[in-house]
């Protein structure tokens, strides 16, 4: 429609020549080149996302297909409602119709378009596990390349979350011979933290990210636990989006080192990636490497090596009073 105003008002179209050209209707080109109706004026529903939110959702669907993890249409849909619940906190919870969806579609035709995967049946499971992983290993050889990153192992970072429970396991313990049922103490709580962790390829790590479970507690905790560490709080005690960028912004920004460009490889959950994320790490001159779904157990490094020696050796403390 703007295209078609300025032709017309140039004297370069007539009103019938215009309306043909840029397919709008000619009594709505005379309306808003006469100025009887806003030149940006729009017709019907107010969109759900602004043409800039909009946008940055769909640099988010572009960017995670190139690192090979695109995104479904259910992915799609949720990250819109949670952009929009976060410009419109006051507004009662929307569902989006398949209206939204298909018009979504054909606003943005030029850029995006739907596929269906290939489904790889049990029989041939195992003789095409090595690919996503090759397919892995080949686009983080590549990316270190492009961006000069060969030598350079301070400038590249992985991060991995592990939670924990505030209550011992359950394990054997030593009662008199014919008793039924042992019952033991707990340390008062079954809450669950998250705790992020974050490191690079030279050994250096970012001080830990620790996530309570509805509210910090009590006393000075904060104050005695590990130097600079970033804490937050959520309603399970799991990390999610919101959460997550704010570790970026405030956080790995903070102590990572500041020459550019970095690499950061992490899991690739709904809970890490989102559009805000993407624009912020391409803001700051960070890449995003997400691992292949279902490989953490054997490509996430911080689980191979940390993760499991401090699962294995967290109880004991609290086995030992909870402290």
């Amino acid at each position: 429609m703007e295209g078609a105003i300025d032709e017309v008002r140039a004297g370069r179209l007539s009103y019938r020549q215009a309306a043909v050209h840029f397919g709008v209707p000619k009594s709505t080109l005379r309306d808003r080149v006469s100025g009887k109706v806003a030149s940006d004026s729009t017709y019907g529903q107010r969109p759900l996302l602004s043409e800039k939110d909009e946008n940055a959702l769909v640099e988010y669907c572009l960017y995670s297909a190139s690192f090979g993890f695109p995104l479904t249409k259910s992915q799609v849909v949720t990250h819109a409602l949670a952009i929009f619940n976060r410009r419109h906190p006051q507004t009662p919870k929307v569902a989006l119709s398949q209206t939204w969806w298909v018009n979504f579609r054909e606003r943005q035709k030029q850029r995006l378009t739907t596929r269906t995967p290939d489904i790889i049946d049990h029989g041939r499971a195992s003789c095409a596990k090595r690919g996503p992983v090759e397919d892995y290993f080949n686009l983080l050889s590549s990316t270190m390349d492009r961006y000069g990153l060969r030598g350079k192992p301070h400038c590249i970072f992985n991060c991995d979350e592990t939670g924990f429970q505030l209550d011992s396991q359950r394990r054997k313990v030593v009662v008199p011979r014919g008793t039924k049922h042992a019952y033991r103490q707990a340390p008062g709580t079954r809450e669950h933290i998250t705790v992020l962790a974050c490191l690079n390829a030279a050994g250096e790590d970012i001080p830990p990210f620790i996530i309570y479970k509805g509210g910090y507690p009590g006393g000075p905790y904060n104050k005695e636990g590990v130097p600079n560490a970033l804490y937050g709080k959520s309603p399970a005690g799991y990390m999610d989006n919101d959460l997550f960028v704010k570790w970026f912004n405030q956080h790995f920004l903070k102590h990572a080192t500041q020459e550019r460009p970095l690499l950061l490889v992490m899991d690739g959950h709904a809970s890490h990636l989102g559009p805000e994320l993407i624009q912020a790490a391409q803001g700051a001159g960070v890449i995003l490497l997400c691992l292949p779904p279902h490989t953490s157990h054997i490509l996430q490094p911080l689980d191979r090596r940390c993760g499991w020696r401090l699962q294995k050796v967290w109880p004991l403390p609290l086995g030992s009073g909870g402290r």
